[in-house]
């Protein structure tokens, strides 16, 4: 047998995966619509990776409140974070003949099989935070890209154009390289009084006991010189921020941000610590939003990119959130409806769907703060 060359090998594996991929979406194209459910619950099943931060806890909120308005039989599988129990647990729920599955930050592109096996059921799949493979009928989420680039000029314009920049690095998931490319690139290439110090990306296993030492190592090394450290999400920037502090500097002499605006990272901060901003993401409305597609798709029978459908052409939902700082840190009891101005919406209209848990005796996701005496 002819030893192959690395180059030849990865190339034979390249035009492998690309041609498993041209399979799939071939076989995406010739799937049955979902069922329709009109005679009974709709029988919906809500997957998410963890609910460690803010990021799982909020859509989780608000999936509740929308399965008790909407009257659906809800389940839920949670905390599941690598790929091998991801699939089993989705493997499960199919199993289970359920209507419709939401899959909340899984690396599903892992297991785009298992889409095909739903759909081949009669069983829709939605995202929620995760990418679209074949067969997903539709996704909402935030364009990661745009805030990124904000943050880069809202940091940039906090050291008044001039300061030392290290980046912590998220390229495991699609949404972690467009939230780590755009700003690397701005910082590098835009800003000539900016000096990049360094980039790292943390183990994805030990995440936060990863950037609490990556950053650590930092301070020690640059001091003073280094101004701001910007990370992919706040589950990294909390930690982040207390290796700062712990290394005896404060947010004057290095600042940090992060993504989520979860009570904890905004509590932080509240009380001056070097976390300075985060981008607050408006998960309640990823979750309302895919919901009312399901309901479009399987009770109205209004398909994706068809005539009243809410999904766009290329079936991604995308909602601008909002950066927080010192300046518009959410109050204590504030609701996350509030933070994002309640949808545009009248928040005195009983019927507006940022009011529903009212009516459905659900407590929403809000800022109570823990007591620490700062």
């Amino acid at each position: 047998m002819t030893r192959l060359t690395k180059q030849a090998f990865m190339g034979l594996m390249v035009s492998a995966c690309l041609a498993g991929v041209t399979v799939l979406a071939e076989e995406a194209t010739n799937l049955p619509n979902p069922r329709m459910v009109k005679d009974r619950p709709l029988k919906v099943a809500y997957m998410r990776n963890t609910l460690a931060w803010a990021s799982g806890i909020r859509p989780f909120i608000q999936m509740h409140i929308e399965a008790a308005k909407r009257n659906w039989q809800f389940t839920y599988v949670t905390d599941i974070e690598n790929v091998p129990k991801q699939r089993d647990a989705m493997d499960s729920v199919i199993d289970q003949n359920v209507d419709a599955i939401i899959v909340d930050n899984f690396q599903i592109h892992q297991f785009p099989d298992l889409v095909l096996k739903a759909r081949e059921k009669g069983i829709g799949v939605y995202c929620l935070d995760t990418p679209i493979v074949p067969g997903v009928l539709a996704e909402t989420t935030l364009p990661n890209g745009i805030f990124s680039a904000e943050m880069a000029y809202w940091g940039v314009d906090k050291l008044q154009g001039k300061g030392g920049f290290a980046l912590i690095g998220w390229e495991l998931t699609d949404w972690g390289v467009q939230r780590t490319f755009p700003i690397q690139i701005l910082m590098q290439k835009c800003f000539p009084d900016i000096k990049f110090l360094a980039y790292q990306t943390p183990n994805q296993e030990k995440y936060t006991d990863d950037a609490f030492a990556i950053a650590s190592a930092w301070m020690q090394k640059f001091g003073k010189k280094l101004n701001w450290i910007h990370t992919p999400f706040d589950g990294i920037a909390m930690p982040v921020a207390r290796a700062v502090e712990q290394a005896g500097f404060t947010r004057k002499d290095c600042m940090v941000t992060g993504i989520d605006a979860g009570v904890e990272a905004c509590q932080m901060i509240k009380e001056g610590a070097p976390l300075a901003a985060t981008y607050g993401q408006f998960f309640e409305a990823y979750a309302h939003y895919i919901c009312e597609v399901i309901d479009q798709v399987q009770v109205k029978g209004i398909l994706p990119a068809t005539a009243g459908s809410i999904v766009p052409v290329g079936g991604v939902l995308r909602f601008r959130g909002m950066l927080v700082d010192e300046h518009n840190v959410p109050k204590e009891g504030q609701t996350a409806y509030e933070l994002h101005n309640y949808d545009g919406l009248d928040p005195n209209d009983p019927n507006a769907w940022v009011n529903w848990y009212k009516q459905v005796n659900v407590k929403p996701y809000a800022y109570n703060y823990a007591k620490t005496g700062k």
